[in-house]
């Protein structure tokens, strides 16, 4: 009785050195099939002519019938390895996995967030980490921060002509600035605007 048999056409993971043995071992020019093993060992297969499966006895030097192969695998002589492909042929490929019919995942937009800002930085600069300069000048029992609404804030700004930095106050129940440092120390303001306009600091030296 004839039986179905799979049939692969390529190797996966065999170098090429077995391969080139299984090919040279062929038993007999009617062997169309071999089969590897989990233990790498190769048989050989042929089908006769009313379709029936034969197995190569190399013991016996012959051709047997053989049982039922539906779990096995045979792969098609002679043995050949996966081939490369070719640039065009990688771009169909992923031309065909990557289409609309194919597609199970669609990419409708890609946001990447740096997590860290780079400014780039003129190397003659030298640069001041304003929030050090208040706690460096800030006394005990004061913070750096936002205090509440209803209390005074301080902060320090720049004034280009003639090139110093001052006290900046917020009133009591103004608007915070965004991305302002504040403190509510007068004196720690007040001592960081004399440093900053003692070292001719500009504001873009700041971070």
């Amino acid at each position: 009785m004839s039986v179905k048999i799979q049939k692969l056409d390529y190797l996966e993971g065999v170098p090429q050195s077995k391969i080139d043995r299984i090919n040279n071992e062929v038993p007999s020019k009617l062997a169309t099939m071999f089969y590897i093993s989990k233990t790498n060992r190769v048989s050989y297969y042929s089908t006769n002519s009313w379709g029936d499966l034969m197995v190569w006895n190399k013991g016996a030097s012959n051709w047997e019938h053989c049982p039922s192969m539906l779990d096995k695998e045979l792969y098609t002589l002679p043995a050949k390895s996966q081939p490369e492909m070719e640039p065009q042929e990688i771009l169909e490929e992923i031309s065909f996995l990557t289409s609309e019919e194919n597609s199970e995942v669609e990419i409708t937009k890609v946001t990447v967030e740096p997590e860290h800002l780079e400014i780039p930085l003129t190397t003659n600069k030298v640069i001041y980490d304003l929030r050090s300069l208040f706690y460096s000048h800030l006394p005990s029992r004061y913070f750096v921060g936002l205090p509440p609404h209803e209390e005074l804030a301080y902060t320090v700004q720049y004034e280009p002509l003639p090139n110093t930095w001052s006290v900046w106050i917020r009133e009591q129940n103004e608007a915070y600035l965004a991305g302002t440092l504040y403190t509510n120390s007068w004196s720690c303001a007040e001592n960081v605007a004399k440093y900053l306009t003692k070292v001719n600091a500009t504001p873009d030296q700041l971070i």
